[in-house]
C-alpha cells in the first residue's frame, strides 16, 4: 500500500457521490455497485487477475444492461465504461494495489 489503506479508500468510495453518465440516478448507483464490487474482488481476492477482474465488471454490465425490469441500457456507452476503468485505476493508483485496464477490455 502507498499513501491509503484499502479499507480508508472504500469507505472514501462509499461516502462519495459521483456521476457517472448514466441517465438516472439509479443508473448511476447500479454502476458505483458494479465499481465497489470490483473493488472489494480486486483488493481482498489475492487469486483475482486482471482477465478475472475485467471477466466480472462485463459480467455484471452484461446483467444489468439485460435486465427487464430497469433501463440500464446506457450501461455500454463510452462513458459509463469509461468512468468504471477510470475508477478502477484510481484505486490502483492511490492503494498500490491491483490491475490496470482500459475501457477496451469491456465489450
Amino acid at each position: 500500500m502507498d499513501d491509503i489503506s484499502r479499507e480508508d479508500y472504500l469507505d472514501d468510495f462509499i461516502n462519495t457521490s459521483f456521476h457517472f453518465e448514466m441517465f438516472t440516478e439509479d443508473g448511476n448507483l447500479k454502476v458505483k455497485e458494479i465499481i465497489l464490487e470490483a473493488l472489494n474482488k480486486m483488493f481482498y481476492d489475492k487469486t483475482l487477475s486482471r482477465k478475472k477482474i475485467t471477466n466480472l465488471i462485463q459480467h455484471r454490465i452484461d446483467t444489468a444492461y439485460s435486465d427487464k425490469n430497469t433501463k440500464y441500457k446506457e450501461i455500454k456507452d463510452t462513458e459509463p465504461k469509461t468512468h468504471i476503468t477510470e475508477q478502477i485505476n484510481k484505486a490502483v493508483k492511490e492503494t498500490g494495489y491491483g490491475y490496470k485496464i482500459s475501457r477496451f477490455d469491456l465489450k
